[in-house]
């Protein structure tokens, strides 16, 4: 068994490395990037508070608000703040997170630990600390609270917990649409489940606190619905419904997929709490099925990237430690070695996800802002820039060309607009969104030009003799 432990300060300081790596290259190289940073871009680097989404589908009006805050710091319109901000809620959160996972698996620090590498190893948690504009890194910090106070409500009795769990889960519930589902889930599990299988135990503080989250739940579905039938939308913005349910499962899994464990999880610990009445940790268990809950409903909404599972597995992870613990101290050795190998797979898979996202993210830091000033400077020797774009266009494409543009008005920096390939040949500089139709077409029209730079989603390129 003295494989099977690990003490509270080798623990500590493994995680105190882990945080400290993720830390650095959360700040590595810290730049703007073309695309969903024209939401920064636009607003708190010059000195305009942020918004979230309320439009097309969506509505999380508060997932960036908190962005804002740096409009009280004295450089807090630079990309090096935001993603300063960033990395101290990542610290922030992953604090939490780590004592809630101590706290429940009764000091355990090797499930602990196993479980916070998950976290870390898992392909979207440095994605989402690398920029400011993912709603998943505020969700982050908010759930860990909120779990933490009702872990510690429930064993404590304190009204303080549950004043601040429901302050948190409020502003939560505006950061991004499915959270109102999980909220609700861990409500109506204490409201059910603990009055029917633990025979009406249940203070009013707790009983206040539930219903009161029923409540915040049922208000947003009504504001929602409003916005929906206000302005109906035509497409949800940021789904991608061209592939059927089942793919998208299927490369959610794929991208993430410890979300299998949690999926397997949620199936057992179902028909243990329904046919054998097990109603040991039913805390933990709304836990792992509110995660699961905000995994279906990105399912059913159609997205396929990584970082939008992100609270999933933030959610369903206690419940995974806690299960962990108890395995690992039982005589189930098979079961336990089984375990051990999906997790070495799971991680390894995750880690290969987690660098490309990384070196992504690196590769626009360095070239996007550097290209922008290139242009700039070239524009001002004389030269003219062409936007070619045929419109409608991804939501990513109209984000980057809106920061391009917002970025050549501020700089004084005149270009026009053509959405005709004959008019490209005796352009100096043009910018391409990609994605374009008729690519063959356009090749033979940039015959003469060469290929400048090549951003996420548009290419820059400038005429040969203008090299």
């Amino acid at each position: 068994m003295g494989i099977l432990t690990l003490t509270k300060n080798k623990a500590n300081l493994i995680f105190a490395f882990l945080v400290l790596a993720a830390s650095i290259v959360v700040l590595w190289d810290a730049n703007w990037t073309l695309g969903d940073d024209n939401q920064f871009i636009t607003t708190t680097a010059i000195g305009l508070p942020v918004y979230g989404w309320c439009g097309s589908g969506r509505f999380f009006p508060l997932g960036l608000f908190d962005c804002s805050v740096l409009l009280f710091v004295p450089f807090g319109n630079t990309a090096v703040a935001h993603l300063l901000y960033s990395c101290v809620m990542m610290i922030s959160s992953s604090v939490i997170f780590f004592n809630l996972l101590k706290k429940i698996t009764n000091h355990d620090y090797l499930s602990s630990l196993l479980s916070i590498i998950l976290l870390f190893f898992s392909a979207s948690f440095l994605q989402v600390h690398m920029a400011c504009f993912f709603c998943e890194r505020i969700i982050f910090f908010l759930s860990s609270i909120i779990m933490f106070c009702l872990w510690m409500a429930e064993y404590r009795h304190k009204t303080k917990y549950y004043i601040f769990a429901f302050i948190s889960s409020v502003y939560m519930t505006y950061t991004k649409e499915p959270i109102f589902g999980s909220l609700g889930i861990i409500a109506l599990m204490e409201l059910i489940f603990c009055i029917k299988l633990r025979g009406g135990v249940f203070s009013d503080r707790k009983k206040i606190f539930y219903i009161s989250i029923l409540i915040n739940c049922f208000i947003f579905i009504v504001i929602y619905a409003y916005f929906w039938f206000k302005n109906p939308p035509t497409e949800i913005y940021g789904s991608d419904r061209m592939h059927n349910i089942f793919y998208t499962i299927f490369t959610c899994w794929r991208r993430e997929p410890y979300l299998i464990i949690a999926t397997i999880l949620s199936v057992i610990r179902a028909f243990s709490i329904l046919f054998k009445k097990d109603k040991e940790q039913l805390l933990i268990d709304s836990f792992l099925f509110a995660g699961i809950g905000y995994m279906l409903a990105i399912f059913i909404l159609g997205f396929i990237q990584a970082y939008y599972y992100f609270p999933a597995v933030c959610f369903s992870l206690p419940a995974f430690a806690y299960y962990l613990c108890k395995l690992k101290d039982s005589n189930k050795i098979s079961q336990r070695n089984l375990l051990i190998a999906s997790l070495i797979i799971v991680i390894a898979i995750s880690t290969v996800r987690s660098v490309r996202e990384v070196k992504k993210n690196l590769r626009l830091r360095a070239g996007d802002m550097p290209a922008i000033e290139y242009l700039v400077n070239q524009c001002r020797n004389g030269l003219k820039i062409t936007f070619f774009t045929t419109e409608p266009y991804d939501w990513c494409i109209a984000f980057t060309l809106n920061a391009m543009k917002y970025i050549f008005n501020m700089e004084n920096i005149p270009y026009s607009i053509i959405n005709r390939k004959d008019c490209i040949s005796d352009k100096p500089i043009v910018i391409i969104p990609a994605g374009q139709k008729d690519k063959n077409l356009l090749d033979q029209k940039l015959a003469d030009f060469y290929l400048y730079y090549r951003s996420l989603y548009i290419d820059i390129y400038i005429r040969k003799n203008y090299k």
